[in-house]
């Protein structure tokens, strides 16, 4: 399995997962023009992309379906009600096939399988992923932006071998942040907001020590409401705590191709 990393600022969250031939968008956050440059950095063109699948319907997230550069009757998967409000919004694009997925069902693209589970995030009906190769039954999980961790999130992402957590802010810099209003600073922590460091921190403890996870790639940081610095610094003493210094975390940029051949993590392009 392959993971290109298109985007994954709070301005727009694109990620390319990769089997054999088959080219599947996780999320559609950038515009036409930023696709097909982001693309283009790994050789791909966009008519090559077999389908897009969707956590919920954020601009962030969702607003490159309505210029997409894919080819016409581009599939695009996501929940049931994040599907009904999204045919509206891009009425007038280029023709999408909308492939409406209930909760915990299972569906194919190519030689990828995915599974979504729900995750608490302040949209219509938001999504977490299970993205599983089918020749090696390697499994990387993604969650999407969601503002706290559910049992269900922590015991559906349990079959991960990596995992992609979307570690938005740190607590201590939104708290002390000036140059946001109280409704937004709320907003982000509450328990339909964004998940911070600590509480990736927690996921990451939790899964190492019931689950088979053996990697972590942090995305969507802020970028005056987070660092690198403290984000990884959170997840290695997640890490140590259950000792398993040795598990590599990385923060995500745009450009970035991890390459798992065999289960084996390689950082391609960086």
């Amino acid at each position: 399995m392959k993971l290109h990393i298109l985007a994954t600022g709070v301005n727009g969250t694109a990620y390319l997962v990769g089997s054999g031939s088959t080219l599947v968008l996780l999320d559609c956050g950038v515009r036409a023009k930023t696709m097909r440059e982001r693309l283009g950095i790994f050789g791909i063109d966009p008519r090559s992309v077999d389908a897009a699948v969707l956590t919920h319907e954020h601009g962030d997230h969702a607003c490159g379906l309505a210029d997409h550069p894919f080819r016409d009757d581009f599939p695009v998967f996501a929940s049931v009600r994040t599907c009904t409000l999204l045919q509206h919004t891009t009425e007038g694009a280029r023709p999408l096939r909308w492939h409406p997925i209930p909760s915990e069902e299972s569906f194919t693209v190519g030689s990828l399988g995915f599974r979504g589970f729900p995750v608490p995030h302040d949209a219509v009906d938001p999504l977490g992923w299970l993205v599983q190769e089918r020749d090696t039954g390697f499994c990387l999980g993604y969650t999407g932006d969601a503002g706290h961790c559910t049992k269900w999130m922590r015991e559906t992402l349990i079959a991960a071998d990596r995992i992609l957590v979307h570690a938005h802010h740190d607590e201590d810099l939104l708290r002390a942040a000036a140059d946001i209003g109280d409704g937004t600073r709320q907003r982000l922590l509450n328990r339909h907001g964004q998940l911070s460091n600590d509480q990736a921190r927690d996921l990451v403890a939790w899964l190492v020590a019931r689950g088979r996870l053996d990697g972590v790639l942090l995305g969507h940081l802020h970028p005056r409401w987070n660092t690198r610095t403290r984000a990884l610094a959170e997840i290695e003493v997640a890490l140590a705590a259950v000792a398993r210094p040795e598990i590599p975390v990385c923060c995500l940029r745009a450009g970035q191709l991890y390459d798992w051949e065999g289960g084996r993590p390689n950082l391609a392009r960086a």
